[in-house]
């Protein structure tokens, strides 16, 4: 779940839904292996938000704090709320560091253009999509991906 969707952010409007449904899996989670303990790993303003509100076998970690930790090693159960995300240039940055020498920037990461959604009753609607230029599947796994959607189903 993106960290707007959570209400997390500068320019996010809250999600009062959407924290009460978190709020509710993470308790009844930790119920289920009480005394055990629950690690939750999430964005630090849901690990703030839900600060003294969640049940005392509950864990938190936030993304971007958890390198070389091992406070998870004895849990019972994890739940993931979010990922984290570095943007292109400090992914680049950081390959450059790996690398010994200067990674060749990607440019523009997301690319706009115009595709389309395939609805189910068959006509196909415009739509803007955006577009990872480095990432495009394999031809062979597409290439089977249109023949099984193709086939008819057995059941």
């Amino acid at each position: 779940m993106s960290m707007g969707a959570l209400g997390i952010g500068e320019k996010a409007k809250p999600h009062p839904r959407n924290e009460r449904d978190i709020f509710r899996y993470i308790a009844q989670r930790a119920a289920l292996i009480a005394p055990a303990r629950l690690g939750v790993i999430s964005y630090l303003g849901i690990e703030e938000r839900f600060a003294g509100q969640v049940p005392a076998n509950v864990s938190w970690m936030h993304f971007g704090a958890t390198s070389g930790l091992n406070d998870f090693e004895t849990v019972a159960g994890l739940v993931v709320i979010g990922r984290w995300w570095l943007s292109p240039d400090k992914v680049e940055a950081r390959a450059s560091v790996f690398a010994g020498y200067p990674v060749k920037p990607i440019g523009e990461f997301y690319r706009k253009r115009t595709g389309g959604i395939r609805m189910t009753e068959g006509p196909v609607i415009a739509a803007r999509l955006s577009v990872i230029p480095t990432i495009s599947p394999r031809p062979s796994a597409v290439a089977s991906r249109r023949t099984s959607l193709s086939r008819p189903s057995v059941d």
